[in-house]
């Protein structure tokens, strides 16, 4: 059972090895089988490990790498790959002249929130994107403009919300694509349609 649990360590989320690290803290305090102690030890020590390799790899690694890293260890989900989608290509109209329409202070929030999941199951991989370790341990709480820190930048004048350069490139390295259908997320999070092209 120990091997398993010790094979899945890599592709474990923020949350999972948070879980992962309790139970088997909980275990070593309280359990009777020596045996089970044993095996919640090694498993506390393979996770030490891994956060201490991951650390070090992390930190000599640039931001888009770090965050290609981080996409790489644990693949975005279809929802997510699909939100990214749709700020890659809100970038892509911006940068190439087409219709542009800004994310306002009314989405921004949902960005926020929906940017600030995809961070927090990855924070242990974010980390060293100007986060520090009470951020991977006990997270930005509530705060979605903290969690999604990492990916998007606020435009402090108009409100609007942007990939941070590093994350363009990093989804670029990863091959996720703008999806050209024009999606945008509406305050009441539910999907819309926007131009595509200037007429």
């Amino acid at each position: 059972m120990c091997e398993k649990i010790l094979d899945r360590i890599p592709t474990l989320t923020a949350e999972e090895r948070l879980q992962l690290r309790q139970n088997c803290q909980r275990a070593v305090a309280r359990a009777a089988d020596r045996l089970l102690v044993l095996e919640a030890q090694r498993i506390l020590s393979a996770l030490d490990a891994r956060e201490r390799r991951e650390s070090r790899v992390l930190a000599r690694l640039p931001v888009a790498r770090r965050i290609e890293f981080a996409f790489r260890r644990l693949p975005a989900d279809d929802g997510e790959r699909q939100v990214l989608r749709m700020l890659l290509s809100q970038e892509a109209n911006a940068s190439g002249g087409a219709v542009h329409v800004a994310v306002s202070a009314a989405d921004s929030g949902v960005w926020h929130r929906r940017i600030g999941e995809i961070c927090r199951q990855r924070r242990h991989l974010l980390r060293a994107i100007g986060q520090s370790e009470e951020w991977v341990a006990e997270g930005a709480g509530g705060d979605a403009v903290a969690w999604a820190a990492p990916l998007l930048t606020v435009d402090s004048d108009s409100g609007s919300v942007r990939l941070r350069p590093e994350a363009i490139a990093a989804f670029a390295s990863l091959g996720y694509a703008a999806s050209g259908t024009g999606e945008a997320i509406t305050a009441d999070g539910r999907m819309r349609q926007w131009a595509a092209a200037a007429e």
